[in-house]
C-alpha cells in the first residue's frame, strides 16, 4: 500500500511561483507541480496555494497524510530560521513579522522546517545533484536576484541566525549602483538579471548607439538578459560592455568566495544559466586566474544538475534532516 511508504513535502516558495514535491526517503522525486504563488493577495492566499498544492499531490501519489513526516520550507529572505518568522520578503510585500513556518505548519497539519531558498538549493543539489560527494562547496544561483549556500565540511553553514549565504549582497563597490536591498555596489547590483536589466536600460538611455531598445520593442518593450544577450551576439557594443561589466564583478566576486571558503567545487543554478557562455564561463576565467594558487588547487566549476528541482528537493532534505535523522 502507498501508505506504507513515509514520504516528506518540500516546498520553494517564490515571488511569483511556488513548487511543492512529494519526496520519498531516498530523495526521489515522486509528484512535483508549480502554481502562481498568488503573493500580492496576502499571506492567506499563499496558504491557501500551498495547502491546497499539498494535498493534491497526495492524492496523486496515493498517499494519505499519516504517511507523510513533515515538510520543508524554502523562502526568500532574510528569514528568523529559529523563530520561523520572515523578516523581509521583498517581493512579497506584506509580509514583515509573518510567522511563517507555523502558520504553514498550521495549515498542512504537519510539523515544518523552514530554511533560506538559496541555502535550500545549495542543500539540494549538494545532497542530490552537482555537488554529491564534495564536502565543501559554493552554490551560487543566478536569477532576477543573486542568491546561494555554502556547504563546510559537509554541512550546510546557516549562521548565528540563519543568514548565511547572502552572497548576492557582498558589496564589491560601495559607490556603485544601487542594490533593491537599499545598498549600493552589491554583487545582485551588477550580475542579477534585475541589476543586468537596470545597467543596460541606464546605458541605452545615455545616447549611444545600440540595438537593445530595437530588439526590446519587438517583445515587451523590456531590456531583459535575453535582449542584451541578442544585441551583444549581433555585435552590439553597449551590450558587449553591460554582460563585461557583470562577468568581472560576478569575476571578483568569486574569488572573495574561494578565498573565504576554500570549496573544491562552484556549483551555478537559477534562471540565467543561459548567459552561461557570455558572463559566467568569463568570470570563471577570470577566477581561475585570480585567486591564490593555493585555493587554486583541485578547485571545480560546474553547472546545477537538477535544474527547477533544486530547491524543492533542497527544502525536502531540510525535512529529512529535521524529521527522518539523515
Amino acid at each position: 500500500m502507498a501508505d506504507a511508504v513515509t514520504y516528506v513535502i518540500g516546498i520553494d516558495l517564490g515571488g511569483t511561483k511556488v513548487r511543492i514535491a512529494v519526496v520519498s526517503l531516498q530523495g526521489g522525486l515522486v509528484q512535483a507541480e508549480t502554481w502562481p504563488t498568488l503573493g500580492e493577495q496576502g499571506p492567506e492566499a499563499v496558504l491557501g496555494t500551498i495547502r491546497n498544492g499539498v494535498q493534491q499531490l497526495l492524492r496523486q501519489a496515493g498517499a494519505g497524510g499519516d504517511a507523510v513526516r513533515g515538510a520543508g520550507l524554502g523562502a526568500p529572505g532574510p528569514l528568523d530560521i529559529h523563530r520561523g518568522t520572515v523578516s523581509v520578503l521583498p517581493n512579497l510585500p506584506g509580509w514583515q513579522g509573518f510567522p511563517l513556518r507555523d502558520r504553514v505548519a498550521g495549515v498542512l497539519g504537519m510539523p515544518v522546517a523552514l530554511g533560506n531558498d538559496g541555502n535550500a538549493g545549495a542543500l539540494g543539489e549538494h545532497r542530490f545533484g552537482a555537488g554529491r560527494g564534495t564536502q565543501d562547496m559554493v552554490y551560487v544561483t543566478l536569477g532576477t536576484g543573486v542568491g546561494g549556500g555554502i556547504i563546510a565540511g559537509g554541512r550546510l553553514l546557516v549562521g548565528a541566525v540563519g543568514a548565511a549565504g547572502e552572497i548576492g549582497h557582498m558589496v564589491l563597490d560601495p559607490q556603485g549602483p544601487p542594490c533593491s536591498c537599499g545598498r549600493r555596489g552589491c554583487l545582485e547590483a551588477y550580475a542579477a538579471g534585475s541589476g543586468l536589466q537596470r545597467r543596460a536600460t541606464l546605458a541605452a538611455q545615455s545616447g549611444r548607439p545600440t540595438m537593445m531598445s530595437e530588439i526590446a520593442a519587438t517583445a515587451d518593450g523590456a531590456i531583459t538578459p535575453h535582449v542584451i544577450q541578442q544585441a551583444a551576439r549581433q555585435g552590439d557594443a553597449l551590450a558587449q560592455e553591460v554582460l563585461a561589466e557583470a562577468a568581472t564583478y560576478l569575476g571578483w566576486g568569486l574569488v572573495s568566495l574561494v578565498h573565504c571558503f576554500n570549496p573544491e567545487l562552484v556549483v551555478f543554478g537559477g534562471g540565467l544559466l543561459a548567459l552561461r557562455d557570455d558572463m559566467i564561463e568569463p568570470a570563471i576565467a577570470l577566477a581561475r586566474e585570480q585567486v591564490f594558487e593555493q585555493h587554486r588547487q583541485g578547485l571545480r566549476f560546474a553547472y546545477a544538475g537538477l535544474g527547477e528541482d533544486a530547491g524543492v528537493l533542497g527544502a525536502a532534505a531540510l525535512a529529512l534532516d529535521a524529521f527522518c535523522g539523515r
